[in-house]
């Protein structure tokens, strides 16, 4: 990963969730090992972070780093199983179709020259590997990543053919879920079908019921 400005730039990753892996740590390694490094060596489970990377970085944050300044960028993926915030708790148990099953975080803070930044959105979107735990699998199961960002529901599918893993991409900074599918889209399209051909049965028998109601009052208007 060779990057397009010189000065002093770390980046640190820590997926709490990710796939057990043999990684070099890049912590000990030269600038020269880095660049002859490809970066999916060096963060495997978010293997296009170098592209995040430049566009996180600023032009004038570059300069600044080039002038001798130093940066920053921290990477987290934490379990949020008992901090999760109520709120998007209930966000991500609303999803349709979906059974949460593990909360986690996902943040990132870039600090140029001493001047922190909490990273909400990105501009490209940061793919993400994930292991499902062992405690929650299933197989068979077909599992996905929910996200809630300011209050908005997104489901994120698994775009690897792991069962064990999920991969996802995302461009927010959010509360996230490992979710396990209870209910595809035409199972629920076909309950939604059944439900509404009740409610109209039960809404013509009330009719019928109503208009031979009304037959009853008037024969025994005209009978009196």
């Amino acid at each position: 990963m060779k990057p397009a400005y010189e000065g002093n730039l770390d980046t640190y990753v820590d997926n709490q969730l990710a796939p057990p892996s043999e990684i070099p740590d890049y912590h000990f390694m030269t600038r020269e090992e880095l660049e002859q490094t490809p970066a999916d060596d060096i963060y495997p489970s978010m293997p296009n972070l170098d592209k995040v990377m430049e566009k996180l970085i600023t032009p004038a944050e570059m300069l600044t780093i080039a002038q001798d300044g130093s940066a920053n960028v921290s990477v987290s993926i934490r379990n949020a199983d008992n901090t999760i915030d109520e709120k998007s708790k209930e966000v991500l148990n609303g999803a349709v179709g979906q059974k949460p099953l593990k909360y986690f975080d996902l943040t990132m803070m870039k600090l140029v020259n001493g001047m922190p930044t909490n990273v909400k959105e990105l501009e490209v979107p940061m793919e993400v590997i994930i292991k499902i735990p062992d405690e929650i699998y299933k197989e068979g199961k077909v599992y996905s990543v929910l996200r809630d960002h300011n209050g908005a529901l997104t489901v994120l599918p698994d775009l690897d053919d792991d069962p064990h893993t999920i991969t996802f991409a995302t461009d927010k900074l959010s509360s996230y879920a490992i979710a396990e599918q209870v209910a595809t889209p035409k199972n629920i399209a076909i309950r939604f079908a059944i439900g509404a051909l009740i409610s109209l049965i039960i809404a013509l028998a009330c009719m019928v019921i109503l208009m031979h109601h009304q037959i009853k009052m008037k024969r025994a208007r005209r009978m009196k």
